[in-house]
């Protein structure tokens, strides 16, 4: 019986158990950021496009465009090139036309003046006056052997000085007009820049700086 009891008393205990694992944290993989959004198209005024300093609004299709006033709003649109003062009080659109004859020029502008919704323009006075433009600007223009040459770009006013006391109207409001050629051999564009008077007076050097910006093809 002592014998059996000393052996009990020797027996070891068994040993512990093994700690368990310590699982692997899994890595958290963040994901990727959003591509940022597409820039405008500016092709419509509902885009919300803002001119800035370096702006360059495509005419046309022929590569040509103009610098729009900064912080106007502006659209390529379909067949013309638009920009609006922030309070409304000026705009302008600029398009192709067929060339710079009176029987081309015309056609163009009344497209503008549609746009533009503006009214009571004497188109027959206008045409008679087409080859004597009350200004006009030179630019330098690289030839097809990239020798620069000067082309035309031609100004009338349209008030009612010109038109025996009838002034032009932008949606019943009345004001000045100024018409644009510009006789670009690839493209001759056609503008028309209307003021509002008395509100917008102060932007005419505005309408007439951004109609002289047009250029053809970079």
């Amino acid at each position: 019986m002592g014998v059996v009891v000393a052996v009990a008393a020797c027996r070891r205990p068994p040993p512990p158990p093994a700690p368990a694992p310590v699982p692997t944290p899994t890595p958290v993989v963040s994901a990727p950021p959003p591509p940022p959004p597409e820039p405008p198209k500016c092709l419509s005024l509902a885009e919300n496009c803002k001119g800035v300093a370096e702006t360059q609004l495509d005419v046309g299709t022929k590569g040509a465009w103009f610098k729009p006033p900064v912080g106007w709003a502006y659209a390529k649109e379909e067949a013309l090139s638009f920009t609006s003062s922030p309070d409304g009080f000026a705009v302008i659109a600029i398009g192709p036309a067929a060339g710079t004859k009176r029987d081309e020029v015309v056609p163009a502008l009344e497209a503008l003046l549609a746009r533009l919704e503006v009214t009571k323009v004497k188109v027959k006075p206008f045409k008679r006056r087409v080859d004597d433009p009350d200004t006009v600007s030179k630019i330098e223009v690289p030839d097809a052997a990239g020798k620069p040459t000067p082309v035309e770009v031609r100004f009338w006013e349209v008030d009612k000085r010109r038109q025996d006391g009838q002034t032009p109207q932008m949606k019943t409001k009345p004001g000045a007009l100024l018409v644009m050629v510009a006789a670009f051999a690839d493209q001759p564009l056609v503008g028309a820049g209307f003021v509002v008077k008395p509100e917008g007076e102060a932007l005419a050097a505005s309408v007439m700086e951004a109609m002289q910006s047009v250029r053809p093809k970079r």
